[in-house]
């Protein structure tokens, strides 16, 4: 009797051991989790500057990204903040509400790289909005 309760002790404690050391495995802003999921960053090709990916589904038991970060394919880190190519930053916006064109934004939000506050995006590059707002005055 005693030799089976010390086998059940011994397998328990091995099992925490095991369990205890996947888990200091996972990275900064990371968590082991069992059929979790995590967003990655948008790539940095010109084209896909907004393009927001879709949470990966995880079937297996693996360290992922903590809620609110993202991983970042280039270092395989999970960041809070995604790098962006020159001139852009990382935030939530949208696509319409960054652009130049000033039309009413139906757009839902979404993490990606979008311009800075004070400026917009012209097709191009990101500008300031007071070049781009100003009205040239009419001759009479």
């Amino acid at each position: 009797m005693n030799v089976h309760i010390m086998l059940v002790v011994m397998l328990l404690s091995f099992f925490i051991f095991i369990d205890g050391h996947v888990y200091e495995k996972c990275g900064e802003n990371e968590e082991y989790k069992c059929g979790g999921s995590e967003e990655y960053c948008p790539k940095l090709k010109e084209s896909e500057r907004w393009y927001k990916y879709p949470p990966y589904p995880n079937k297996e038991c693996k360290c992922v990204c903590k809620q609110g970060c993202y991983r970042d394919e280039s270092s395989n880190k999970c960041v809070e903040k995604c790098p962006c190519p020159k001139g852009f930053e990382f935030k939530v916006s949208s696509n319409c509400e960054s652009s130049c064109k000033s039309y009413l934004c139906k757009e839902p939000k979404s993490a990606g790289c979008y311009c800075p506050y004070e400026q917009c995006y012209d097709g191009k590059e990101c500008v300031s909005k007071e070049v781009k707002t100003t009205k040239s005055p009419k001759n009479c």
